[in-house]
């Protein structure tokens, strides 16, 4: 289905679950993993007063604060405040998190066969590094599939917003030329 994988600052979801649970560190990184997994409560917060909250966060938890204007911002708050915009988004979570608790039928999610590109902003104060190091990666990869993790200096958890131009030329160089 997917012939190349490119991943910018998000884990396996798998990987994450286990380590919200197993790491305090991670745990105090992702709280709002956990918090999205209340009924109504995350989204009636979220999409309150405009969904100034998403505004917050996207600046708040960007290493670059800078980076978001304010039409951005405006264009966020507006999606976020329709009804049932919110609960899709935090649904993402949910399902992610859930899915990667529960073993499936065969013992295990499928491995992942496409060659993956990770982009990681080291900067990220949602994520630690350690969820995408080879030695965690290789329990997701098919034997044989090694994922190629670029770390990107000076982003955090929004790398595509705050180092576009390294995320473009990352993008491009790993693609390869358009044929």
């Amino acid at each position: 289905m997917v012939e190349r994988l490119v991943v910018l600052n998000c884990p396996p979801p798998q990987l994450l679950a286990r380590a919200i649970l197993r790491s305090p560190a991670q745990l105090r990184r992702s709280w709002y993993v956990l918090f999205f997994q209340l009924p109504l409560l995350p989204e009636r917060r979220m999409a309150a007063n405009g969904a100034e909250v998403v505004a917050r966060a996207l600046v708040g938890g960007a290493h670059r604060r800078g980076v978001w204007p304010p039409e951005e911002l405006d264009a966020y708050r507006e999606a976020f405040a329709r009804p049932g915009r919110a609960k899709a988004a935090i649904d993402w979570y949910r399902s992610a998190f859930r899915r990667a608790l529960v073993p499936r039928r065969s013992g295990r999610s499928s491995p992942i066969t496409a060659p993956t590109l990770v982009l990681w902003g080291v900067e990220d104060r949602f994520l630690g590094r350690e969820l995408v190091a080879p030695e965690r990666l290789r329990t997701v990869l098919a034997d044989g599939n090694l994922a190629t993790v670029v770390w990107i200096d000076d982003a955090g958890h929004f790398v595509q917003n705050e180092a576009p131009e390294r995320v473009n030329a990352e993008l491009l160089r790993w693609l390869g030329p358009p044929t």
